[in-house]
């Protein structure tokens, strides 16, 4: 009983919010050893939600710098492009002006 009154808790006032909101409802103090091992698994629950958010945004966040990297290197490659295609565009008009005056 203690274990789902506690997520629901932390359900609704946030991780932040829970410790004073169990207290205030009277959960910090449970009646036996029995209450001792749910609020620990609660905790525990809670400590795995956080530990899983932090791996996940761990791993977004590298995903954004992988990201940013090929973006990166394919502004790089059109950059390239566009110059080699520039410099064509006058040979061409280069040797085009040169055969129109012969």
């Amino acid at each position: 009983m203690y274990y789902y009154a506690f997520r629901i808790v932390v359900m609704v006032y946030g991780v932040s919010g829970c410790s004073v909101k169990v207290r205030q409802l009277g959960m910090s103090k449970p009646l036996n050893r029995e209450g001792n091992k749910v609020r620990n698994k609660g905790i525990c629950f809670v400590q795995g939600v956080i530990n899983d958010r932090e791996h996940r945004i761990t791993e977004l966040e590298e995903a954004l710098r992988e990201s940013i990297r090929i973006t990166a290197q394919r502004e790089v490659v059109m950059h390239e492009q566009q110059m080699k295609l520039e410099h064509t565009e006058r040979v061409v008009s280069f040797i085009t002006c040169n055969t129109e005056q012969t």
